[in-house]
């Protein structure tokens, strides 16, 4: 059942994010005019204060992007579930530039659906664990919690979607708290970002009855799961 607060609160946080994102992009238009008009009467420093100021707004419009998309992912995503092995089969477009290693889905699991929600998820994910990665691989692995019941027509029990990285990790008390919004253990000028992808991410998963969870990966590295209803 939803929570009455919750739904407000979303509310307030998509307009408030709306608003603020409107003003940004006006003010940005007018600094960039400025810039432009006068940029053969700018001082070294000046310039470099103006680029400053441009960068900033563009970094508090993506920020409130974000925040839009945690307040929308409260609420699940429209779409018709997608066969399991056509959304895996589709991540190296989603990611082309990027060494995204995706493991074969288990012929038990050829019949799963990928709710929209969960597929988002999963791209919350690879984001994440892409930041992180460094120049290591990223990898996917696909596993089944239960065995289907072919008498019941069908696939049930749980699918394990796994998205591991090669990064530092996160200790056990990082991985409690790494679901908060806003939250950070890095330098924002080492790994950029909002602190809001595993937020988001959760949403998402719970608004399709599914769950996520974060493991030490063995060798190092982060291992982040999400586990989604098979039927």
């Amino acid at each position: 059942m939803a929570d009455p607060d919750q739904e407000a609160f979303d509310r307030l946080l998509l307009a408030l994010a709306h608003d603020a994102r409107a003003h940004l992009r006006r003010s940005l238009t007018g600094v960039q005019m400025v810039e432009r008009a006068a940029a053969a009467r700018l001082t070294p420093e000046q310039r470099e204060h103006l680029a400053a100021a441009i960068a900033a707004s563009k970094a508090l419009e993506r920020l409130f992007g974000r925040l839009s998309d945690f307040a929308n992912a409260g609420r699940g995503l429209p779409g018709k579930p997608l066969p399991l092995r056509a959304v895996l089969a589709g991540l190296p477009l989603r990611f082309p530039a990027c060494d995204l290693r995706v493991g074969e889905v288990p012929e038990a699991l050829s019949g799963v659906r990928t709710p929209a929600a969960v597929m988002r998820a999963m791209e919350e994910l690879i984001d994440n664990a892409l930041r992180f990665s460094g120049r290591g691989p990223v990898e996917i692995r696909v596993a089944a919690r239960e065995a289907p019941s072919s008498a019941a027509g069908g696939a049930t029990g749980t699918v394990e979607v796994t998205v591991r990285d090669h990064g530092s990790g996160l200790d056990e008390r990082e991985r409690a708290d790494a679901f908060e919004p806003l939250r950070r253990f890095h330098a924002r000028d080492q790994f950029p970002g909002a602190g809001l992808g595993l937020a988001i991410c959760q949403r998402l998963a719970r608004s399709a009855s599914a769950t996520v969870r974060l493991m030490p990966a063995e060798g190092g590295g982060l291992a982040a799961t999400i586990t989604f209803p098979a039927g």
